[in-house]
C-alpha cells in the first residue's frame, strides 16, 4: 500500500519537474512629464565676502531626480565647481578675491528625473549677480622715467659742457696749478685787445 502511494506521488510530480519554466516579465512604463528647472537668488548685487543664497526650482514635484549646479564668472572661469543634488534646498556661496566689479553667473541643469520629459529644452537655467571687489581695479599706465643720458643730443651737449668746464693744468716751478679754461680764454682776449691797441697806436704815431 505504501509503495502504491509513493508511485502515485512520483507519477504526479514527474510532469511538473519536466515542464519548462516560462519567465514572466512586467514592463514598467514611466509616465510622461513636461518638467522645467529654474534658479532664483536672494540678491542681485553683493560685495566680495558677502554670502549669496540660491534655490534650484522644479516646475513639478518628483520623488527621484538629480540636479547639477555650479557658478562661473562672466569670462568663463569657474567660481564654484559643479556638484549634484537630489533636493531643492537652498544652496549658499561666498565669492572671494574679486578684482573690480564682475558678473557672477549661477547655473543648474536637470540631469535625470523619474519621468519621460517631453520638454528637454528647458532643463537648464541661470541667474546673474553683480559682485563688487574689495579693491576697485584701476587701469593706470606706469610712468616711464627717461634718462637724459640715453638721448644722443643731450648726451653730446653734456659732454661739451663738461669739456668747457674741465680745468686746465700747468706746472709752475714744480707745482701743478689748476686753471679753468674760462679764465684762460679771458686772458687771451685781454692780450689780443692789448695787441690791437698797440698796433693802432703805432700806426697813428707813424702817420704823424
Amino acid at each position: 500500500m505504501d509503495k502504491f502511494i509513493v508511485l502515485i506521488v512520483v507519477v504526479l510530480a514527474f510532469p511538473v519537474v519536466l515542464a519548462e519554466t516560462v519567465p514572466i516579465t512586467l514592463d514598467v512604463v514611466e509616465p510622461e512629464c513636461a518638467i522645467a528647472i529654474s534658479l532664483t537668488t536672494d540678491k542681485q548685487e553683493i560685495n566680495e565676502g558677502e554670502q549669496i543664497s540660491y534655490i534650484n526650482n522644479l516646475s513639478e514635484k518628483r520623488r527621484n531626480y538629480v540636479i547639477e549646479y555650479w557658478a562661473e564668472w562672466e569670462n568663463g572661469n569657474v567660481a564654484k565647481s559643479p556638484r549634484n543634488t537630489t533636493n531643492t534646498n537652498a544652496k549658499k556661496f561666498t565669492p572671494k578675491k574679486v578684482k573690480g566689479t564682475q558678473t557672477l553667473i549661477l547655473r543648474n541643469k536637470l540631469i535625470s528625473v523619474d519621468c519621460i520629459d517631453t520638454t528637454s529644452d528647458d532643463n537648464t537655467s541661470f541667474a546673474s549677480v553683480i559682485v563688487h571687489g574689495a579693491v576697485a581695479e584701476t587701469n593706470v599706465e606706469p610712468i616711464v622715467e627717461v634718462d637724459s643720458e640715453t638721448i644722443p643730443e643731450r648726451q653730446e651737449m653734456k659732454q661739451q659742457s663738461e669739456e668747457r668746464d674741465e680745468p686746465e693744468t700747468r706746472e709752475i716751478e714744480g707745482k701743478v696749478v689748476f686753471q679753468s679754461s674760462g679764465l684762460t680764454s679771458r686772458k687771451m682776449m685781454v692780450w689780443i685787445i692789448v695787441a690791437v691797441v698797440g698796433v693802432l697806436g703805432a700806426l697813428l704815431v707813424w702817420r704823424r
